[in-house]
């Protein structure tokens, strides 16, 4: 691997999680922990399996693809188990006695009801990781009164205040066009089941990580709550209420984003769109006037300098002046982009079941790991019969019987 030195060894080897996630914000943060090193055993209900399944897109040449499912849940072990029975249920202790995490992103009450919370199982493994994600948060540690809501991304975004600052000024609230209420919350379900092991090395006890979507994308308008906390002032949508000139502008080929901070940033963008006139109009100083008539001066201004000049060409003259912009890409520039492929953020694989797929890759660059392309994501049940057998030392004529009865 360029430009590291790589070790056998993974930061999480030797860890095992339960993975009893569906969807997206679990499997989201389980993925991690498996490019981690951990060994993930995915936990679906028999003959049916996670929703993610049914989650399917019709290729070009034809595929039918379980997309969501091919990209969430690569390298981990798939194991069918009815943790509503009571054999299932067995099982399942059995198995956390000798794991080191659990993931789930059900409510409390449904796994109260199924025996299964972090009270119960702590009685069993007192090291034992409990990460919960859910809408609103369980009750044990912070109890609140929304505990019991169902919430999906869209009413996470709705409620953090993200949406109220998000599109056009006379517009209405926008959600953005990625589920960021369940992959922000995955990314600190992982970042808090890290820190839950590391205290666990430290303490020799587990403990319950309690990640709410709602909590982890309120906690992104931070900066517009103390603002409004300080001045009584909302902060509103579109451009006028910013604090430096910022914002897309239409080229001949797509969008640009341009933004300046500061006197000679805005002197060097005068020069460059050879509006000198505009450097010391009292309208549009200092940055902040800027800001507020980006919308109505600034973005004609540069639409009509750029009406005849590409993306790529905008952006080249902005970095030649040594100024911030990007152009505005779709999914086919990003499978193309260079930048995302010298990364490794954007790869190809041949899945043997579902063919040619591309993915996405891992934003987290460690220099003495190196990046190893993870197994496809599992068939439902794929490796049941293999982690009983090894884990449980569960022999054929019980795996027989506990199929039989629909138990695996």
């Amino acid at each position: 691997m360029s430009g590291a030195m790589g070790d056998t060894v993974k930061p999480l080897d030797g860890i095992r999680v339960l993975d009893l996630t569906h969807v997206l914000a679990g499997p989201y943060a389980t993925l991690f922990l498996a490019q981690a090193g951990a060994e993930v055993i995915k936990i679906e209900r028999p003959g049916t399996g996670e929703l993610a399944r049914r989650h399917l897109v019709r290729a070009a040449d034809g595929r039918t693809v379980d997309h969501t499912m091919a990209y969430l849940n690569r390298g981990k072990k798939g194991v069918t188990l009815d943790l509503r029975s009571e054999e299932g249920r067995e099982i399942f202790i059995e198995l956390v006695k000798i794991s080191d995490v659990v993931m789930e992103n059900f409510t409390a009450t449904t796994m109260r009801r199924l025996g299964l919370d972090y009270a119960t199982l702590a009685e069993i493994n007192p090291r034992i990781v409990y990460t919960s994600v859910s809408g609103f948060g369980h009750d044990d540690i912070y109890p609140g009164p929304y505990t019991e809501r169902p919430a999906f991304n869209l009413i996470a975004q709705a409620m953090s205040g993200i949406m109220d600052i998000t599109g056009e000024r006379d517009g209405p609230p926008v959600p953005t066009g990625v589920a960021i209420g369940d992959l922000v919350a995955g990314i600190f379900a992982v970042s808090g089941t890290l820190m839950a092991l590391r205290h666990r090395d430290l303490t020799g006890r587990g403990q319950h990580v309690d990640v709410a979507m709602y909590d982890s994308l309120a906690s992104f308008s931070q900066r517009a709550l103390l603002r409004y906390h300080l001045t009584d002032e909302l902060p509103t949508r579109g451009n006028d209420a910013r604090e430096n000139p910022l914002g897309a502008f239409r080229v001949a080929d797509g969008y640009v984003v341009m933004t300046t901070m500061g006197d000679a940033m805005w002197d060097r963008l005068c020069t460059l769109i050879d509006r000198t006139d505009l450097r010391d109009d009292p309208d549009l100083n200092p940055d902040t006037a800027r800001g507020r008539r980006y919308d109505q001066v600034l973005r004609p201004i540069l639409e009509e300098w750029a009406r005849e000049r590409t993306r790529a060409e905008v952006v080249e003259l902005f970095r030649a002046a040594d100024l911030p912009a990007a152009p505005v890409q779709n999914v086919h520039d990003l499978l193309h982009c260079p930048q995302l492929r010298a990364r490794r953020m954007v790869y190809e694989v041949d899945d043997p079941r579902r063919g040619r797929l591309a993915f996405t890759g891992n934003p987290i660059k460690l220099s003495r790991v190196p990046e190893e392309e993870p197994a496809p994501a599992p068939e439902l049940g794929e490796d049941t019969d293999e982690v009983l057998a090894k884990l449980l030392d569960l022999d054929g004529a019980r795996l027989i019987g506990l199929r039989a009865r629909n138990v695996v």
